[in-house]
């Protein structure tokens, strides 16, 4: 943590003497690394950045709808399945680069211990970094970017009904919590920073060229699930977003677990 603002020193006991309880604890911390990464300008390039690849694309995906000859028109599931591809990969990337120090980090330079020697429980102190990541990486890479991609798309004919943006808005946000419970998990398993982007990184590459096989049971199938379903009506696998919800809380009580029984 190398940020000043004084986080720790807002769980000092109440008034009647007793500790802060966990909830407020947890409150408090959330608040703060929030506020951390919006204040940092590499949140906000994040954003542009996928608010360029997810409505740039879909930008790009009308354009060439519109531009091709009568008989010539790509792949119509292709052109609606572009967007939620390039968010896979764009925002599941970002979430790895960010989250790849979130417990490491903070071990190595010593806040975590500071943090946990006051009131604050593990596994309080590490959902504090997960929800606060989570709820960061929701609204910069999925609810402003689908909400440019949509605008993208009914100024070219192609507006999702409100379901379809609220189904969207759901699987995308499923993506970026697995991706994030699988890297903090790693950050349990390694000591280093490129050890954890690394095992990260690697289960991504897997994962994507697996999910185009079965895209109805991998979380990296969502957006394959997505394309089809958006051009013809095909229905989502259910499967695939169970599952997905299963992983990313199965991965997130392993590594808090981890977590509350590492040397610090």
């Amino acid at each position: 943590m190398t940020d000043t603002a004084p986080s720790p020193l807002l769980l000092a006991p109440r008034a009647d003497g007793r500790a802060p309880g966990a909830l407020h604890v947890l409150l408090v911390l959330v608040r703060f690394e929030a506020r951390r990464w919006w204040l940092r300008p590499t949140g906000w390039i994040q954003t542009a950045v996928y608010l360029a690849a997810v409505a740039g694309i879909g930008g790009a995906a009308v354009l060439q709808a519109a531009s091709a000859a009568p008989g010539a028109v790509a792949d119509p599931t292709e052109l609606l399945m572009a967007p939620f591809v390039m968010h896979l990969l764009f925002a599941s990337a970002g979430v790895i680069l960010t989250a790849q120090g979130a417990i490491v980090g903070e071990r190595h330079d010593g806040t975590a211990a500071w943090v946990l020697a006051r009131p604050v429980g593990r596994p309080v102190w590490l959902a504090s970094k997960g929800l606060a990541l989570l709820g960061s990486f929701v609204v910069s890479s999925v609810v402003l970017p689908l909400a440019a991609l949509q605008a993208v798309w009914t100024f070219g004919g192609m507006a999702m009904t409100p379901t379809q943006l609220l189904v969207a808005g759901l699987a995308m946000s499923l993506t970026v919590a697995f991706w994030l419970a699988v890297t903090l998990l790693a950050g349990t398993l390694f000591d280093s920073r490129g050890a954890v982007s690394g095992l990260a990184f690697g289960t991504l590459f897997v994962l994507i060229q697996v999910g185009q096989r079965w895209t109805g049971l991998l979380p990296s199938g969502i957006p394959f699930e997505l394309g089809r379903w958006l051009h013809d009506g095909t229905p989502m696998a259910v499967t695939g977003l169970v599952l997905t919800v299963g992983l990313a809380l199965a991965t997130a009580a392993l590594a808090t677990h981890r977590f509350s029984r590492m040397d610090l």
